[in-house]
Parts: C-alpha cells; sequence; structure tokens
C-alpha cells in the first residue's frame, strides 16, 4: 500500500520538476541550484562516470581550494570531488563545522566530518590541519566562549563534541585581563526583552 503512494508521490514531483524547468527555461530564469545541477550534468554522466568535460578539468587544476567547507552541499561537493584528482588529492578544504550557518541552503557539514574521519582512518587520503587558535578575540571573551559551548554543543546537537578538543584558544602570549567577557543576559517576557535590547 505504502509503495502505491511513494511512486504516486514520486510521478507528481517528477512530473512537477519538469514542467518548472520547462517554464524556467523558456522565460531564462534560473535559481543558484539550477546551476548546480547543470554543472553536476556537465561533469557526469548517468551512470556516474565523469564525461569529457569533467576529465579536461581534472587535468587542468593543479590545486583546487574549497573554503567554508561546513557550508558545502551534496551536489556541491559531487562538483568538487568530481574535479579533483584520483583521491582528491590535489583538493584542499577550510572550514569549522562549529560555524556552519547555511542548512537551510542543504549546506551539510556531516561532509567535512567524514571527510576528517576517513582522513583520521587513511592518511592517504589527506591530512586534517587543526588551527585552534583565535587571533580576534580577546581570552576573556574566548573563555565566556567555551564555557557557554561546552555546556550546549554536542556530536548530537551541532555534529561535534565541543569539549573534545573543538574549544577556541587564544592567541599564544595574549595576556588574560580576567574580567568576564560574556554577559548573559535571559529575558523571560517581552517587556523585559525590550528593556535589555
Amino acid at each position: 500500500q505504502a509503495k502505491k503512494y511513494i511512486t504516486a508521490l514520486t510521478d507528481v514531483f517528477v512530473f512537477y520538476s519538469q514542467k518548472l524547468m520547462e517554464i524556467k527555461k523558456a522565460e531564462k530564469s534560473f535559481e543558484f541550484s539550477d546551476f548546480e545541477h547543470f554543472a553536476v550534468q556537465l561533469l557526469l554522466n548517468e551512470d556516474g562516470t565523469s564525461t569529457q568535460i569533467a576529465k579536461n578539468l581534472r587535468e587542468k587544476y593543479v590545486k583546487i581550494m574549497e573554503d567554508e567547507f561546513q557550508d558545502t552541499s551534496f551536489v556541491q561537493d559531487m562538483i568538487f570531488k568530481t574535479i579533483a584528482q584520483e583521491k582528491e588529492k590535489n583538493l584542499f578544504v577550510v572550514g569549522d563545522v562549529k560555524q556552519s550557518i547555511y542548512g537551510f541552503r542543504k549546506a551539510s557539514p556531516e561532509i567535512l566530518l567524514e571527510k576528517r574521519s576517513r582522513q583520521h582512518k587513511d592518511p592517504s587520503l589527506g591530512t586534517t590541519i587543526v588551527l585552534p587558535n583565535n587571533f580576534r578575540s580577546e581570552v576573556n571573551v574566548i573563555r565566556g566562549i567555551n564555557y557557554l559551548f561546552e555546556q550546549i554543543m554536542t556530536t548530537g546537537l551541532g555534529g561535534v563534541d565541543y569539549k573534545d578538543g573543538e574549544q577556541l584558544l587564544p592567541a599564544p602570549n595574549k595576556a588574560d585581563s580576567g574580567t568576564p567577557g560574556v554577559k548573559m543576559l535571559v529575558a523571560n517576557d517581552k517587556e523585559n526583552e525590550a528593556v535589555m535590547v
């Protein structure tokens, strides 16, 4: 019974997607995600093998650098993997899963976590270099941020255990003034909230 409904819903979705794409093509009006999918169609055959375009790009790029990797979607990751060399040996990514904020745009920080896990198990797949020092913030601010996130960020909530080596560290030789760097105000009603703001 469920299979019948799932098949029907899938058929409706495919029909809708095809009609919507016809309208977009007629009006020459595309969304960012359309361009991502066009890129995948240019780089991968239907059987998942690389097209000649992908092979040419793979030969062309000596190094590929992807910044803000924590906000990469599965489609974007597929694009970069397709044009990267074998074992992604020329792919350099920079990211911090704690800073992922684009889930509404299909960002998948678990891609970064999975990549890090694979590299830990098989060093031939690359190396993770952790840059824990924060050069922008005062020590007292870092201390406050660490305290807060040690209480709330876990593997289940946020993808990483903040207590397990994910804390921020101050810049070397940066002095701690000892004053509180974070003050948390909690408003329990609209009137108090307005006063605090």
